[in-house]
């Protein structure tokens, strides 16, 4: 909901973040690349980017024909006949894109020229689509323009999603025989036939359900997986706390400790996501973990006023309430009414608005213990707990400790102490009898697990054995990383003809790899739990080929080699060709006030020594630039263009607004250079 009133496109882009505009999807859960993420993407910057890759559409639309050439300022179109350069301002109808040479012995001096072709629908919708990514991830004006908007994550949707995906991946991660067995356990303390009928607070209970007892998926589970869950628990109940919580030191509190979990949480997510024998890769980088690692806190805690409820607390009571009062008082009244008169006796007459109580989402956690091992996860890894060092170190919600030469951080969560120790109490009914049933023992349970967290892949802390999943995942990185150099080592040539056959095998054996891979890993945990050896034997785990000495090939590869495709190798060229259409970086600061709007963008960063630095060349691309949008407003009235803007998912409507919108820039930009010239000043140039 948020991406579509931002205009954006969704989790599909790069441009995926509606908080901040400097997020990149490469760095989403590292916190020490987000410190310094500060610029916020407001509708008027998501404009700007929508405009922004319009802009490049129509450079595309004019340029990428061979027979259009730019230079000096002006457009040319090739006669048909004497190949003479016919300029586009000597149109005798402006905008009819209609011009004649006038070649002094030219045989077509009366026929009319068109100035630019007709592209191919998918040509035009591929390169389209790339420009939107490129830009930013945007799909239209947002439709909430021109008016002030403050956009809020949302929390338990974001929690649920998350605590799904870790669910899910831990199942997919054992071997086959405890896949089923843990399937049927997790299902059973649900209540559900499905894993696909579990709403997502469910998934979220079926986490804490899993800290309290690792044996639902493993008699021996990874600590990996252990400490997955215990950090998404964390951070899904300290989230909530930071909205919900009885004051502001306790909100600020929680909000540190959210913040806290999900930068933990990240770099071990981002490790062992690949080796997901289901989803392999995809789902890694995820704004539903980033939120909690960068923007959460300014949304929660201190900043913000608590609030009584989040709207999925007792969700079934509000159905049923909400059934239960329509149901009795539907007569003649208008819906409108009824919702109102609803909203207004809700509590007298339903009373359900009952806070959240389940165990799940309450704080048990008193200590962090973070070992130096965290810093080897990825290039990142010792910025990472440097940077949690810094949040630990100066922020007042938390308390810091160094052990062992720093080679231990215990981060003390100082504001929860009551709280916690609130949520671990026993419960009493009004007649001093104890509380007894799943939700107290799951309570006490989160107690004695939740207390300390202690964030070890090593063992060197708890003194258990290294996590089997991070060395595997070590492992196929090391090993990606000798064949890319092995590849590298034997030419481009012989490289390119064995990629394209290794990229078809590796993707039909990419999910039994993988599954085999996991399956060895947690071989252990298998033994363990005696049924699953049985469903899940090694031999019944299909492995890999093995992989060809450096440097030799065989007869039977090289002649199964299939040839690439051209019409393939030509749309991979014009889809790596996108970047060179966006408009020059040096006209960039003149059109759009706003450095957010393109500073982000890759494909407008300046090249070393391409932006234009006298006054004359910017002149000239203003020129160019006018003529081209001309141009391409001309082509938004065909009836190709229409039909283009119809038949898919574009809006045609926002394409021709945002070009009328930046010709009028452009031309106001170079009237007042015009004017500044005639004054005898000189133009500010980018």
């Amino acid at each position: 909901m948020g991406h579509i009133l931002w205009g954006l496109t969704g989790g599909s882009d790069a441009g995926r973040c509606p908080i901040s505009a400097l997020c990149r999807l490469s760095t989403f859960l590292r916190l020490s690349r987000n410190v310094s993420s500060n610029q916020d993407r407001t509708v008027a910057v998501v404009g700007g980017q929508w405009e922004l890759a319009v802009w490049a559409l129509a450079n595309f639309s004019v340029r990428h024909h061979a027979d259009v050439t730019i230079f000096g300022g002006e457009l040319y179109t090739t006669c048909t006949m004497c190949k003479r350069h016919v300029p586009y301002s000597s149109e005798p109808v402006e905008d009819s894109g209609i011009v004649y040479c006038r070649g002094a012995h030219c045989l077509a001096a009366d026929v009319p020229l068109h100035v630019g072709r007709s592209i191919a629908m998918t040509t035009m919708t591929e390169c389209f689509n790339g420009f939107r990514r490129l830009a930013g991830g945007v799909c239209g004006y947002p439709p909430l323009r021109g008016a002030p908007v403050s956009l809020q994550l949302p929390v338990l949707h974001c929690t649920g999603n998350y605590a799904k995906r870790v669910v899910l991946f831990i199942l997919a991660c054992q071997p086959a025989g405890l896949q089923d067995k843990a399937r049927r356990v997790l299902l059973a303390i649900s209540g559900k036939g499905s894993m696909g009928s579990l709403y997502l607070r469910e998934f979220r209970e079926l986490v804490a359900a899993a800290v309290v007892h690792p044996a639902v998926f493993s008699n021996s589970l990874d600590p990996a997986f252990s400490i997955l869950l215990q950090l998404t628990q964390l951070m899904n109940a300290a989230w909530r706390g930071a909205l919900t919580g009885p004051g502001a030191a306790v909100r600020e509190g929680s909000a540190a400790a959210a913040q806290l979990a999900a930068s933990l949480l990240g770099p071990l997510w981002e490790d062992v996501k690949p080796l997901d024998p289901v989803t392999k890769d995809a789902k890694v980088s995820t704004l539903y973990l980033h939120a909690p690692i960068v923007h959460v806190r300014g949304q929660s805690g201190a900043a913000r006023a608590e609030v009584a409820f989040v709207s999925d607390d007792n969700m079934e009571g509000h159905i049923r309430g909400v059934g239960r009062y329509l149901h009795n008082h539907s007569n003649n009244a208008s819906p409108a009414e009824l919702l109102s008169n609803m909203a207004a006796v809700q509590k007298a007459t339903i009373g359900f608005s009952t806070p959240r109580s389940h165990p799940s989402s309450l704080v048990f956690t008193k200590v962090v213990r973070v070992c130096r091992c965290w810093k080897a996860f990825g290039r990142d890894g010792p910025a990472d707990v440097e940077a949690v060092r810094a949040l630990a170190r100066d922020d007042a919600a938390l308390e810091l400790e160094e052990l062992r030469g720093g080679d231990e951080l215990r981060i003390t969560l100082a504001p929860l102490r009551a709280a916690v120790d609130a949520n671990g109490a026993a419960r009493f009914r009004p007649d001093g009898t104890r509380v007894l049933g799943k939700k107290e023992a799951l309570r006490r349970g989160l107690r004695v697990r939740q207390r300390e967290i202690c964030v070890c892949v090593c063992g060197r802390l708890q003194g258990r054995p290294k996590s089997a999943i991070v060395e595997l995942a070590a492992a196929r990185r090391a090993a990606a990383v000798r064949a890319a150099v092995a590849a590298a080592a034997t030419g481009a040539a012989g490289a390119d003809g064995q990629s394209a056959y290794a990229e078809g095998e590796n993707g039909r054996t990419a999910g039994a790899s993988s599954s085999a891979g996991v399956a060895a890993a947690l071989a252990p945990a298998a033994s363990a739990d005696g049924g699953g050896a049985s469903g899940a034997g090694t031999d019944q785990v299909p492995t890999p080929a093995p992989s060809l000495p450096q440097g030799s090939t065989t007869a039977s590869s090289a002649g199964t080699a299939p040839v690439d495709n051209t019409s393939r190798s030509r749309r991979r060229a014009l889809l790596a060709s996108l970047p060179s259409f966006f408009p020059p970086p040096a006209l960039l600061p003149l059109v759009f006030p706003d450095p957010a709007v393109y500073s982000a963008c890759d494909a407008a960063a300046p090249l070393p020594g391409a932006a234009a630095r006298l006054s004359v060349e910017v002149d000239r691309q203003l020129l160019e630039q006018v003529a081209i949008l001309r141009l391409f407003r001309q082509r938004t009235k065909t009836y190709e263009f229409s039909k283009w803007a119809t038949s898919g998912t574009v809006n045609g409507v926002d394409i021709c607004e945002a070009a009328v919108a930046l010709l009028r820039r452009l031309k106001g930009v170079r009237a007042a250079r015009e004017e500044w010239s005639e004054a005898g000043g000189h133009p500010v140039d980018a």
